[in-house]
């Protein structure tokens, strides 16, 4: 008989209220969407799209660089629970301050720049690895952050 992981066991514990939470939320994003201006609609979809590339480029990325494990999918499982979470109180702000979605498109925004910057940074480390010409602006982005974090590239 196998073991089971401790997120079998974890899942098994918060399983119906888990459900009960997701079906709640659900029903909220879905009456929420059904009044969302058609601009907020068109800055979700390219939140998502941005997302699902920084997705497949850093799973790509990490079955590449043989970094593939449950600790790194559990990071990005967090990531996405804080962005889902930012995004919450913007609708939490725009529902009780009538803030008429600019809280909301300030936290799509948030998730948009930090997903694209990683996105960004997953190309650039592809490219390197096939020996792709890389872009002297997207190259320089990464060098001034790398400098201002104070991790310069040795290698190069």
């Amino acid at each position: 008989m196998s073991s089971k992981g401790p997120l079998h066991y974890l899942a098994h514990l918060f399983n119906p209220w888990l459900k009960s939470l997701l079906a709640i939320l659900a029903g909220g994003a879905a009456v929420y969407w059904q009044n969302a201006p058609q601009g907020l609609r068109g800055a979700v979809g390219g939140v998502l799209i941005v997302l699902a590339v920084d997705l497949v480029l850093g799973t790509t990325r990490a079955i590449l660089d043989g970094e593939l494990n449950v600790k790194r999918a559990m990071d990005s499982c967090v990531k996405l629970i804080i962005y889902g979470s930012a995004i919450g109180v913007g609708v939490g702000l725009d529902y009780f301050a009538q803030t008429g979605y600019a809280a909301v498109l300030v936290a799509l925004a948030f998730v948009f720049f930090a997903e694209g910057t990683s996105a960004l940074a997953n190309i650039r480390d592809l490219a390197k690895r096939y020996n792709l010409p890389v872009p002297e602006a997207l190259e320089q982005l990464f060098h001034n952050e790398a400098e201002k974090l104070g991790h310069t590239d040795k290698k190069a």
